[in-house]
């Protein structure tokens, strides 16, 4: 099994592309790879200075620097051998879906009611009150006007699309990667329904690498106090905000490196590697020399 023990996130510069000579003096917003100075210096690898000689380096560390006055965040050592592998996940931003209805009759039966259903996909069975249903009566002589379906759906509150659109009926989703289906009644006789594109939730997306951040760090503590009669006992468990880096609108490529610990696994198998996530913002620029060192030191082991 796997334990996802730390998040490193880099928002700007590049990657260890600096000098530092300890981790409190790593740029601010930038992740360094520390040679932690067995038998060598202790110091920033500089990746972007021709090729590091990998086979110089025993123990790594990496470090997300942090603004001047603030703890740097710092991973464990890493013995270079007990490094098993490192993978990437490449960023990519979520999509709404977008379903659109086209051919609608123009000219209504008198007195049919049309009704258009929407639903998440994933919640009818278990959430069927989620399910939006609109009706529209036509009286004799009546045209079935798009303009008032788009109308009706966009002022509803509670609305999971949007409706747009000209000749046609587009409904968007409001929520990235959320499904929906869309039933029309049997009045919408010859009408047409089309996914004209798919949902899609992303990957590494801003929500997603800001809960990884609060999933690590935890959000919720508890204290004990000391009764002069009872002793020690739990008091009240309060809240605090993380400190997380993930910026809004960002999108980061993912790399985890999975390093086996440091001990008999015959004796524990229960955490037999751990994972260390670092997120790249997607405007740093050197990443591929981050890529290279650790191809090379994966050659090396």
């Amino acid at each position: 099994m796997q334990a996802l023990t730390q998040v490193l996130v880099q928002t700007a510069g590049a990657i260890s592309n600096g000098s530092a000579t300890d981790p409190a003096s790593v740029t601010d917003a930038t992740i360094a790879i520390f040679d932690v100075g067995y038998p060598s210096a202790p110091g920033e690898i500089d990746i972007s200075s021709g090729s590091p000689v990998v086979a110089d380096y025993n123990v790594l560390q990496l470090v997300r620097g942090v603004a001047s006055g603030e703890l740097p965040v710092v991973t464990t050592e890493l013995q270079v051998s007990r490094i098993k592998r490192v993978l990437k996940r490449a960023y990519r931003a979520a999509a709404a879906q977008v379903t659109t209805i086209s051919s609608v009759p123009a000219v209504p039966t008198a007195g049919g009611v049309y009704t258009i259903r929407i639903g998440h996909t994933a919640h009818q069975q278990e959430y069927p009150h989620k399910l939006k249903s609109y009706d529209f009566r036509y009286a004799a002589g009546g045209t079935l006007d798009l303009d008032d379906i788009r109308a009706v759906i966009n002022a509803d509150a509670s609305r999971i699309v949007n409706g747009t659109g000209t000749t046609t009926l587009i409904l968007t989703a409001i929520a990235t990667g959320e499904p929906f289906d869309v039933a029309l009644d049997d009045l919408f006789i010859g009408s047409t329904e089309v996914l004209t594109a798919s949902p899609d939730g992303g990957s590494g997306t801003y929500a997603q690498v800001l809960e990884l951040e609060k999933n690590v760090k935890g959000t919720v503590a508890e204290y004990y106090v000391n009764d002069q009669i009872l002793g020690p006992r739990p008091g009240d468990s309060f809240t605090f905000p993380p400190r997380t880096f993930a910026v809004s609108g960002e999108l980061y490529a993912m790399y985890t490196i999975e390093y086996q610990n440091n001990f008999d696994e015959s004796i524990n198998r229960s955490f037999g590697h751990q994972e260390i996530i670092l997120a790249i913002d997607a405007d740093i620029t050197n990443e591929s020399e981050f890529e290279d060192f650790f191809a090379a030191i994966l050659t090396t082991v």
